[in-house]
């Protein structure tokens, strides 16, 4: 349901109405992600459930945005130096005080392993709860399909080995694309990576608020990470950096890196009546683990 839309000028007739009607008829649960804003009122008042997930932006490359909110180019190209520089000092430190910079690395991969198939599954076991699936052929789908003709997007899978060891500890996906304007503000010409899928295969040793530490890192200091046809890193250009999640002690996490609240990426469902996804308690984010790159979302 993600890429529901309807041509403003047939929005009156209420075809978008009777295709989400339709839509939520055609299964036992179902899903719509990355919701855009002027949709959101046609899931809400057809009651589905809402699962949005609050989304934290960094900025790595200030003068589009200051452009934006202060009005001005001049005075944002005068300050946004200054303003960079302050950044790139905050996050310099935090990674030199992390521990997790100092047991692990993230390593390129062109495609996720087989073998770690066993992994996946154990993952499910030990935390429980609602989560959409997950396996190394879904992980290499998302890496090997493409459905939207977007030439500035690139996408990139790192593995978490642990230093001392090798052993691989769990994986981050991102993608990165350039947008012409962003935000309600109208931020304009920015290049921006999302960090869009994240497993830790060990929990209790690498916890998702060090493995986003990690993922944060991998954003704002990109040598060595896989490269596209024109030889340009992933996130090189990016300007900004976006993490979506709804657990208390990442956004911690991402608050002390220095990304700020910005809105949400709206995830609505709909479970038929009678299933045991349409429990109360499934109506609460906070038991499911959900990722940006679920449903469709993912090619966006």
């Amino acid at each position: 349901g993600s890429a529901l839309g309807v041509p403003e000028k047939h929005r009156a007739t209420g075809i978008g109405l009777l295709l989400a009607m339709k839509m939520q008829s055609l299964g036992a649960w179902i899903g719509a992600f990355g919701v855009p804003q002027i949709a959101l009122p046609l899931y809400t008042n057809l009651r589905w459930t809402d699962l949005s997930l609050p989304r934290f932006v960094l900025v790595r490359r200030s003068r589009r945005f200051l452009a934006a909110y202060l009005g001005s180019e001049v005075l944002a190209a005068l300050l946004a130096p200054f303003a960079d520089m302050a950044f790139a000092l905050q996050r310099a430190w935090l990674r030199a005080a992390e521990p997790v910079h100092r047991r692990y690395e993230l390593v390129p991969a062109t495609e996720m392993p087989a073998e770690f198939a066993g992994q996946f599954a154990a993952h499910d076991r030990k935390l429980g709860g609602a989560a959409a699936h997950r396996s190394p052929d879904w992980i290499n789908w998302l890496l090997s399909h493409e459905f939207n003709d977007v030439p500035s997007r690139r996408t990139s899978l790192r593995l978490v080995h642990h230093r001392s060891t090798g052993a691989v500890a769990g994986y981050i996906l991102t993608k990165q694309r350039h947008f012409d304007d962003v935000t309600q503000r109208h931020v304009k010409d920015v290049t921006i990576a999302s960090v869009q899928d994240w497993m830790s295969f060990d929990p209790a040793d690498l916890p998702d608020h060090q493995l986003l530490a990690l993922a944060i890192s991998a954003a704002t200091h990109p040598e060595g990470e896989s490269k596209p046809a024109d030889g340009a890193t992933a996130c090189t250009r990016a300007d900004a950096v976006e993490i979506c999640t709804a657990v208390p002690v990442s956004q911690r996490t991402l608050r002390r890196w220095g990304l700020l609240r910005m809105g949400q990426l709206n995830f609505l469902c709909k479970p038929a009546r009678g299933t045991e996804l349409a429990e109360d308690k499934w109506r609460d984010v906070e038991n499911w683990r959900l990722r940006p790159a679920e449903g469709d979302n993912f090619w966006t």
